[in-house]
């Protein structure tokens, strides 16, 4: 089924994720901090492949919960990251950028 919600029994094929793509090795250590108090269900971090809806396009990335709890404890953990890059580089080798919703 082709939908958001079950339909006539089937279901949904169509379902909103979080997903992190890029360079994500980086961050790999505050992803699983982010989600190590999480229920069991929403804990396993998984690579995947998704095609959005409106657009057809096909993306790669890193499946994350989509609260405020894990958003939270990951952007602390990104900062952390970014914090320990500056003070041994004196310049970061990367550039992190804010979470944006793909439909924009």
């Amino acid at each position: 089924s082709n939908f958001m919600d079950h339909n006539d029994g089937l279901a949904p094929r169509i379902s909103k994720i979080g997903l992190i793509t890029g360079a994500v090795l980086h961050i790999l250590p505050s992803l699983e901090k982010a989600v190590q108090f999480m229920p069991h269900n929403q804990r396993s971090l998984r690579v995947m492949r998704v095609e959005v809806s409106d657009s057809g396009q096909r993306i790669v990335g890193i499946k994350f919960p989509v609260t405020e709890e894990a958003i939270g404890r990951l952007m602390s953990g990104m900062r952390e990251v970014a914090n320990a890059r500056q003070d041994s580089l004196g310049s970061p080798s990367f550039i992190d950028e804010p979470f944006s919703p793909i439909d924009e």
